[in-house]
């Protein structure tokens, strides 16, 4: 969260906006660090853990901006983000909502960026795997829209709730998200009455984020499986009453039934025969930025017990080179850099792991880490 923060804030520079945050009951001292670091931040503390869906709506009601954006905590975004999407919004009047290119912690694309509505057939081919072999696909991949650039900019059924930027207005007039899901399915389903009420939703390929995507939520779990396939049961109870006969919506119930099953099914195979490995041994560890984020970082890495003599500086020009270990761990340093150049770094080398470090923090984010415990 602190470090998502800390990127909010880069991307807010030249926009006027409040940021709110809301802690559903966490039980981790969140609150306590955070808010000190973030006097200009709005807190709310929710008592208990209400869903997400039903905090996102408490947030609305205390916020005041014609644009509201939805973001996971487990979140950068780049410093010109939210300026690209209020840009396209600017021109695209019956724009209802917006969703970005996501790109995981090594610089992979995020298939759920842009999506249909899960219907009868779409689901099935994603079920049966069909999908994943033909990922180009308009028809095998029609609901990850496999065959439209993940750069471009087009209207798009369905939009993620890890980044999702909507009017205040059209929000309103729809309610907001559905509080009947307590987590996962919110965001389809907001997404399908936005675009009910006749306006688009919109996916702007030219604006991006890194979402770690998962950091927080273990997809193994029993109640994972519960609350994901759940979602799907009370998404089609609700809107495809018309769409499907009684036979055709048993038949989808039933498969989504079969997916919940299967994946219980995997889940246990995965933790029986799932053995704990021997220890990572840690690879060369990189720093790269400029000379106060790379001392800024030390400062903090040598107060967490790694040694100095352990890092090595590392310039622009180096990793370009293709002089990086496939075993290494490379730390951003975000200072007098910018995301976009250390997505363009994670999309150039292969390294174990990627992790951020922004200017005034005691943290590092990433997407898991091999071999150093910070």
């Amino acid at each position: 969260m602190e470090q998502c923060l800390l990127s909010v804030q880069r991307a807010i520079k030249n926009i006027e906006a409040e940021i709110w945050v809301i802690d559903n009951c966490s039980t981790d001292g969140s609150l306590a660090y955070l808010e000190p670091h973030f006097p200009d931040v709005h807190f709310i503390k929710n008592e208990i853990n209400t869903g997400f869906a039903r905090a996102n709506n408490k947030a609305v009601a205390s916020c005041s901006g014609d644009y509201i954006l939805f973001l996971n905590p487990d979140t950068l975004l780049c410093e010109d983000t939210l300026e690209k999407c209020l840009a396209v919004f600017s021109t695209h009047p019956t724009c209802n909502a917006m969703g970005v290119r996501m790109l995981d912690g090594h610089g992979r694309f995020l298939p759920e960026s842009k999506r249909a509505i899960p219907t009868a057939t779409n689901s099935f081919f994603k079920m049966t795997g069909l999908a994943g072999l033909f990922p180009r696909s308009a028809i095998f991949n029609g609901y990850a829209l496999g065959h439209l650039d993940e750069e471009g900019v087009y209207p798009v059924e369905a939009l993620s709730g890890a980044f999702m930027m909507v009017q205040r207005k059209s929000l309103l007039a729809t309610g907001g998200f559905d509080e009947a899901y307590f987590m996962y399915g919110e965001d389809i389903d907001l997404s399908y009455r936005l675009a009910q009420s006749g306006a688009i939703n919109i996916y702007n390929g030219q604006a991006k984020i890194i979402h770690f995507k998962g950091e927080s939520t273990s997809k193994h779990s029993r109640q994972y499986v519960k609350r994901f396939y759940g979602a799907m049961q009370l998404f089609v109870s609700k809107h495809y009453k018309k769409r499907y006969n009684t036979v055709q919506r048993f038949f989808l119930r039933a498969g989504i039934f079969l997916g919940a099953l299967l994946s219980n099914i995997k889940n246990f195979f995965l933790r029986l025969f799932t053995f704990s490995k021997p220890g990572i041994k840690p690879g060369p560890l990189y720093l790269f930025g400029n000379t106060d984020g790379v001392d800024a970082a030390k400062k903090m890495l040598v107060q967490q017990g790694i040694r100095d003599t352990d890092m090595q500086v590392i310039a622009s020009e180096d990793w370009q080179q293709g002089t990086i270990p496939t075993n290494a761990t490379i730390i951003f340093c975000m200072q007098g850099i910018t995301l976009e150049a250390t997505i363009a770094c994670i999309q150039e080398i292969r390294a174990a792991t990627f992790l951020w470090h922004y200017p005034g923090s005691e943290n590092l984010v990433g997407a898991g880490c091999h071999g150093y415990t910070f």
